[in-house]
């Protein structure tokens, strides 16, 4: 039996905060006191959608949030199966996505004092893993013609329009300025079959982050810039979250031009910390959320003749 569980690190310590089978994919609210995260279902073996790489089978869970300093749990939105959320920069809205019964997804946005209910953002394909950008956009991934892109599209539903014109697999994350993505796409003629990169929203160059399992972002100031590194096929299964200073001026690191396969690819860079957790940042680098999992295994007597 498989368990992950939610964590959270501060001032004072480590703290688990999750007591449910299968919780995942935390993160903190802007003032920090709250902690959002999804649980899965009861029997569920596969993962939420920011982390299916390749665009593989999508579940679902639950979203929850738990006070930090009351303990308090409470679910923002009863009755939605999400597989994937953002909170705004202000703290006040949700935007996630849900799947219908017939297994398509769905955008919808809603308060997170559930004042006004989730609203759903009309769309014709099936539309998932959105993130808050800048001034009232939300980017998010759609599907089309078999391949995944990315879009944008107003709170209010209106001016949805294609933001590149490239397919990519995962969508993961925006500058908190909008002016550059975080997706994955294909490598073609390499051993690696993909890599992380961050795409100039109007035009440009992409620059290659990491190359297999990994995901990157910035904090809510753009000042620093998360690479998670995941390695696969480990009995340890380690991990390990690089902490990047932005020069000012810019939304990027300076990166190696194959990306960052190890925390030695950046040991020539200042200020460079690395944490052995795949994290969801807070406000400063010692605050963040993580999960742990664990398995529990039977050992059984088998009688030999």
């Amino acid at each position: 039996m498989e368990e992950s569980a939610v964590w959270i690190r501060d001032s004072n310590g480590e703290r688990q905060i999750s007591s449910e089978g299968f919780a995942e994919w935390p993160s903190l609210s802007p003032d920090g006191t709250k902690a959002y995260y999804l649980v899965r279902p009861p029997g569920s073996t596969r993962s939420f959608t920011s982390g299916a790489s390749g665009g593989g089978v999508v579940e679902s869970g639950e979203l929850r949030a738990v006070e930090l300093k009351g303990g308090g749990s409470e679910q923002p939105l009863p009755g939605f199966a999400v597989t994937g959320y953002d909170i705004s920069r202000d703290g006040r809205w949700i935007v996630f996505a849900a799947q219908d019964p017939h297994g398509k997804s769905h955008l919808w946005i809603a308060s997170t004092d559930r004042r006004f209910p989730p609203r759903q953002i009309p769309s014709s394909t099936s539309d998932d893993s959105p993130v808050f950008g800048h001034g009232g956009d939300i980017f998010f991934r759609a599907t089309e013609g078999g391949s995944n892109f990315i879009y944008l599209v107003k709170e209010d539903g209106t001016g949805r329009q294609k933001v590149l014109p490239n397919p990519i697999l995962d969508f993961f994350s925006v500058a908190p300025d909008g002016e550059w993505l975080i997706a994955g796409a294909p490598l073609p003629n390499e051993e690696i079959t993909a890599a992380l990169w961050a795409y100039p929203v109007h035009g440009g160059t992409p620059v290659r982050i990491c190359a297999g399992v990994c995901n990157a972002r910035w904090d809510r100031a753009g000042k620093l810039f998360y690479v998670a590194l995941i390695e696969m096929g480990s009995r340890s299964g380690r991990a390990q979250t690089l902490v990047l200073p932005v020069p000012h001026g810019r939304d990027l690191p300076p990166l190696p031009p194959s990306g960052i396969n190890s925390p030695e690819d950046v040991k020539g860079l200042s200020g460079v910390k690395v944490i052995d957790e795949v994290i969801s940042p807070g406000a400063t680098t010692s605050v963040y959320v993580f999960t742990r999992t664990s398995v529990h295994r039977n050992l059984y007597n088998i009688p030999l003749p």
